[in-house]
């Protein structure tokens, strides 16, 4: 059995002062670190994960992930326009953080496959 954090108010209390876009982040880490079949207990109410498990043909390639965020950047979805003000000009988009925790989800990906795959000899 894996041990709780000893004060599990106070890392309540640090993640209601977190951004959307490290929310985000954390999100999908713990998507990624919690066993599937404990995936529903996780994300259950809030995602769908009979449907987005359908939807999925399998797993795609560091590269393959890399190309499709790269079309979805040049497209439209992470854009998201909202006025600017002085009390503002400091916030992000969504669609911004949205776009910033996606970036640094594949980045880490990358850093990770570097540094497991073997390197072409020549």
């Amino acid at each position: 059995m894996t041990r709780r954090p000893t004060d599990l108010e106070g890392v309540r209390r640090a993640l209601r002062g977190l951004t959307r876009g490290d929310l985000l982040i954390i999100a999908e880490r713990a998507a990624e670190l919690v066993p599937k079949v404990k995936l529903k207990a996780l994300l259950g109410g809030f995602v769908q994960i009979e449907a987005v498990a359908k939807a999925r043909s399998g797993p795609e390639s560091v590269l393959d992930e890399a190309r499709k965020f790269h079309a979805a950047g040049m497209g439209r979805p992470y854009f998201e326009e909202f006025d600017i003000k002085s009390k503002n000009f400091m916030e992000q988009s969504n669609g911004t953080q949205a776009f910033i925790a996606e970036f640094g989800r594949l980045a880490g990906k990358c850093v990770r496959a570097a540094q497991t795959e073997p390197r072409p000899s020549g």
